[in-house]
Order: C-alpha cells, then sequence, then structure tokens
C-alpha cells in the first residue's frame, strides 16, 4: 500500500475511494475519528503515506479499494479539479461474463496484452513503464512522466489529446478476448496494489509485479497532452538542388532518410538530426512534411500535430545558427 501512495508522487493530497455504498457512512466515520477530509460519496482526503495506508487497512477485504491516478485540488473528484498529471495508466482487462472472476487462462492474456503495449513504448520511444501490477483479473501498466501542472487554459487541449491517445490504445491493442478499458480521463481512480480484490465473488491480492524509477520524458513531446503550440516560423527552400538531387550528393542525408539510426542514441535523435538537416537545406514547412511522410526512421508518421510542429521549430532554429 505504501509503495503505491509512492508510486503516484503526489504533492498534497490523493484521493481514496470507496464504491461500495453501503460503507460510506463507515468511511466518513473513520475519517472524522482519525481527523481526515471526506466527503458523502465515500472518498477520503490523505496527505501523508501514514494516512493513505490507514484509511486502506480499514476498508480492505470489505470492498475494493480505489485511489485517484493524477492529483486534484483539495477535495476534488471530477476532471475539472485534477490539478497536476504524472502518471498515464492503462488498464488490460479480459473479456468475460457479468460478475465473475477471469480464469487464470484470461489473466495470462490479459499480461500478454499489457506487455505488448509495454513493448510497443519501449521500442518505439524507449519509454519504460514505471510500474506493472495485478489488479485481481487483469493487469495495470503506469508510465510517469515529468509533472503538467494543468490550468483552465491547458486542461481543455490536455483532455482531448489525451482521449485520443487511449482510443489509440484501445484500437491497436484490443481484442475479442482482451479489452484496453477507457481508463483515459483525468479524473481516473486505480485499484490499490497491496489491496484484496473482491470482483467476481472471489478474493485476490492485487500487487506489483515491476516496478522502476525514471521519467518518460519522451511520452509527453510523444502526446503532448497540454499544449497548444503557435505556429512555427516557415522557410522556403532557397537551393537549386531538388530533394532527390541532395539525396544523391549528401550520404548522411540518404542513409538518414533510408531509416538508418547509425551513430545515434536512438531512433528519435537520429529522426532529429533529419529534420535539422531539411530545416538547413531550406526546405519549406510543407516540403518537410511531405519529406517526413516518406522517411523510414522515427515516429513522425505516427506523432501528433503538436509533435511535428515542437520539433520542426526546434530544428528550424538549430538550422539557422549552423
Amino acid at each position: 500500500m505504501r509503495a503505491y501512495y509512492q508510486l503516484l508522487h503526489h504533492s498534497k493530497e490523493t484521493e481514496i475511494r470507496i464504491v461500495d455504498a453501503r460503507l460510506w457512512h463507515e468511511m466518513a466515520s473513520f475519517c472524522k475519528s482519525n481527523d481526515i477530509d471526506c466527503n458523502t460519496q465515500g472518498s477520503a482526503f490523505v496527505k501523508s503515506e501514514g494516512e493513505f495506508e490507514a484509511v486502506c487497512k480499514r476498508f480492505d477485504g470489505a470492498c475494493n479499494v480505489y485511489a485517484g491516478v493524477n492529483e486534484r485540488k483539495h477535495l476534488g473528484t471530477t476532471d475539472n479539479e485534477v490539478v497536476a498529471f504524472r502518471t498515464i495508466f492503462i488498464d488490460c482487462d479480459p473479456v468475460r461474463l457479468k460478475d465473475t472472476s477471469a480464469s487464470q487462462e484470461q489473466v495470462s492474456m490479459a499480461e500478454r496484452t499489457a506487455d505488448r503495449i509495454l513493448d510497443y513504448f519501449l521500442k518505439r520511444l524507449e519509454a519504460q513503464c514505471y510500474a506493472k501490477a495485478f489488479s485481481g483479473n487483469g493487469w495495470h501498466a503506469y508510465f510517469q512522466v515529468p509533472e503538467v501542472v494543468l490550468t483552465e487554459k491547458n486542461r481543455g487541449s490536455f483532455k482531448e489529446k489525451y482521449s485520443e491517445f487511449g482510443s489509440f490504445l484501445q484500437k491497436m491493442f484490443s481484442s475479442d478476448k482482451v479489452k484496453v478499458d477507457s481508463v483515459f480521463n483525468l479524473s481516473r481512480i486505480a485499484k490499490v496494489a497491496g489491496t484484496t480484490s473482491i470482483k467476481g465473488g472471489e478474493k485476490r491480492e492485487a500487487y506489483f509485479s515491476k516496478v522502476v524509477s525514471g521519467q518518460n520524458a519522451s511520452l509527453v513531446d510523444y502526446l503532448q497532452l497540454p499544449e497548444l503550440l503557435p505556429e512555427p516560423p516557415t522557410q522556403k527552400y532557397s537551393g537549386s538542388l531538388s530533394f532527390e538531387e541532395l539525396l544523391q550528393k549528401d550520404e548522411k542525408l540518404r542513409n538518414l532518410h533510408g531509416g538508418s539510426a547509425t551513430g545515434y542514441k536512438s531512433r528519435s535523435e537520429a529522426e532529429f538530426a533529419l529534420l535539422v538537416k531539411l530545416c538547413y537545406y531550406g526546405f519549406s514547412q510543407q516540403e518537410v512534411w511531405r519529406i517526413m511522410e516518406r522517411a523510414r526512421i522515427g515516429k513522425w508518421k505516427e506523432a501528433s500535430e503538436a509533435y511535428r510542429k515542437r520539433s520542426y521549430t526546434k530544428a528550424l532554429s538549430l538550422a539557422k545558427n549552423h
């Protein structure tokens, strides 16, 4: 339980929620006697690791215990009250009859789906899963990213992009056997690892199978969750050679465009090097977009428009200084 609290990295307050309405009165009574803030709908708002553990232990085994994945403002429970985003949460759940526990085979299928997602992000973006947890029937994956502070100005854009990201994962990885659940809302709650899952009639412990340290800055760049980027400056190609002619003369340009990342730490770094070269040669934004669409390196084809604009702006700035 304490490990789960530490995973969230909340700075001020964490929401714990029980959804069994029969126990809401007990939650309120427990919180009052322990000087913990709460509401009347089964949520407690704790400010320390000790309080988090105390509330979880009190209701563990009596009902499922959930926590808000991303931090809310004081007593907040809704999307509009989430103030900081640090964790991407993914839930892989086996398809089964309602109110039944997953079989071991179904649990294994869900884990394989989760592992496919982890492998996808590791290979595409060198992004490592921060934590992987068994939920009692399926598998959860957590990716930690550098904190994104949410305000009234950027929250709408953030919600839209995060929802698009979720839809992409669902379409790409869901099957008739395992579904990637629709959990890509800001105020998402998740079962606390270290507590007991009682869904489907059986009691099973939810636990971590993997926890690593570090942040995945590349995921924020990939998602471009909170930002409405300005249009980057444009530049017209002023040279006399076409791109096809430059490919013949510039070996490095040819290798990068053809998919070679030799000499670079990652394919993302190699992709950026190609972008800088195109800006250096003076191609317009429209021409750069067209060329990058055909390149065999990096994640340009799958990337959001915001990611492309940010990368182009940085590349253009570097090219102008050389």
